[in-house]
Order: structure tokens, then sequence, then C-alpha cells
């Protein structure tokens, strides 16, 4: 398994998920939730690559959800 130090949303984080979606259910996130939105380095990774685009130590990701509220 993957024991890596990323950026998820500005902070620094250890993980032990190989994938966006591994990575979604291990902060309490489920993976076919509407309205999600992940970029990782900059670049926006479609939701149909979240089960195959793997993460890295040293990647930046953007976890992008909607909130209740106003």
């Amino acid at each position: 398994m993957n024991n890596s130090k990323i950026i998820v949303n500005g902070k620094l984080e250890t993980f032990t998920a190989k994938n966006i979606s591994g990575l979604l259910l291990q902060k309490g996130i489920t993976p076919d939730m509407k309205g999600i939105a992940v970029a990782i380095n900059g670049v926006v990774v479609p939701r149909d690559f979240w089960k195959t685009r793997n993460i890295t130590s040293g990647d930046e990701v953007e976890i992008v959800k909607p909130f209740k509220g106003g």
C-alpha cells in the first residue's frame, strides 16, 4: 500500500489510498456524490478517471464539494 505525503486543500496529509476514489473514501466523501470536483497539481481530473488516476507523493490535491448553508 502507498503511504505518501500529499497536500489536500492546502494541508499536508499522509494517506494510504492509491487513487482519487480511494482518497475520497478515506476522507469520508462518497465518490459518486454529485457536485464533487477534484484537481491534481492544478489539473481537473474527470470523474471517469478517479479510479484509474493514481496519487503520488508530493501531489497537490484540491477537492471541491457542495455544502449546506448560505
